[in-house]
C-alpha cells in the first residue's frame, strides 16, 4: 500500500445518489434531499479504511482516499452556483487541491441526461470511473443495460453502487479503487 492520499470527487446530475454513496463510502450520515440545490458546496469525507484496505486488509492503492462530494450539477459550464462550485473544485481554485480522479454518479434509467457531463469530464483528463447507480429502477422500467459496452466505448471502468449501502460497498473495492491503484 502506498502512503500517499487520493483526493476522489463524486460527480453527477442532482438526484443520481451521490451523497447517498459518499455517506456510504466514508461513513458520513450528510443530508440527501430529492430536490435540486440541496447541496451548493463540496463535502469532504475519508474513506473507510476497510474500502481502502479492501476485505483481507490486502491494497495496492493509496493509504488513505479523501471523498469530495460535488454539488448535482449538468454541466461544468459554471452558470448557475451549483456548476460553478464543481468547476472551481475540479480545476483546484477552490482553497483546496484538485480531485486526481473522479467518480462520476450516473442514473441508469436516464443514461442520455448524465452522458454530457461524462463526455466534460472526460475532457478533463482526470481517471474516471462511472458509478452505474438505480440499475434496479432502469431494469423495473424494462430498459436494457450493457455496462461493459457502455465502459468500453467512454474507455473507463465502471462500478454498480445501487440497492443499499452493502451492495454499494461491495462493488467499491474491485473496479472502482482499480482505476487509480497504479
Amino acid at each position: 500500500m502506498s502512503d500517499r492520499e487520493l483526493r476522489v470527487a463524486l460527480a453527477g446530475n442532482p438526484n443520481v445518489g451521490k451523497t447517498s454513496l459518499f455517506n456510504v463510502l466514508t461513513g458520513a450520515r450528510h443530508k440527501v434531499g430529492n430536490y435540486a440545490g440541496v447541496t451548493v458546496e463540496t463535502l469532504e469525507g475519508r474513506v473507510t479504511s476497510e474500502l481502502v484496505q479492501g476485505s483481507g486488509g490486502e491494497s495496492a492503492g493509496p493509504a488513505r482516499i479523501t471523498m469530495i462530494d460535488l454539488p448535482g450539477v449538468y454541466s461544468l459550464t459554471p452558470v448557475s452556483e451549483d456548476e460553478a462550485v464543481a468547476f472551481r473544485c475540479l480545476a483546484g481554485v477552490a482553497g483546496a487541491p484538485a480531485p486526481e480522479a473522479v467518480i462520476l454518479v450516473v442514473d441508469a434509467a436516464n443514461l442520455g441526461r448524465n452522458l454530457y457531463l461524462a463526455m466534460q469530464l472526460l475532457e478533463y483528463g482526470l481517471p474516471l470511473v462511472i458509478a452505474l447507480n438505480m440499475v434496479d429502477v432502469a431494469e423495473e422500467a424494462g430498459l436494457r443495460l450493457e455496462p461493459a459496452a457502455l465502459a468500453d466505448a467512454l474507455g473507463v471502468p465502471w462500478c454498480r453502487p445501487s440497492r443499499g449501502s452493502g451492495r454499494a460497498r461491495a462493488s467499491w473495492s474491485p473496479r472502482c479503487a482499480s482505476a487509480w491503484a497504479a
